[in-house]
């Protein structure tokens, strides 16, 4: 499973879409739901289902869910460089 789908999975989750399909080049606006208040509980999401810590105005700053999944992924590769 690819970031971007376990992106999805939590969008999915999060939101309450079962149905919505994502796309690196979907934003907050293209998401039902997407809101102040949600917005933090996807960063609980993200932080938890990741194990990585993300602050809130970082993703708010995000262009994309692509940048964000970027941002996962660079989160990640830091957690498995040692040192």
């Amino acid at each position: 499973m690819t970031i971007l789908d376990t992106l999805g999975a939590v969008l999915r989750r999060t939101f309450r879409q079962p149905n919505l399909v994502v796309s690196r080049s979907m934003s907050a606006a293209d998401v039902p739901g997407w809101d102040s208040l949600n917005h933090l509980f996807l960063v609980m999401e993200l932080e938890a289902e990741f194990d990585v810590d993300i602050a809130a105005d970082e993703v708010a700053r995000l262009p994309d869910i692509g940048a964000l999944a970027d941002l996962v992924a660079e989160r990640l590769a830091r957690k498995d460089t040692p040192g």
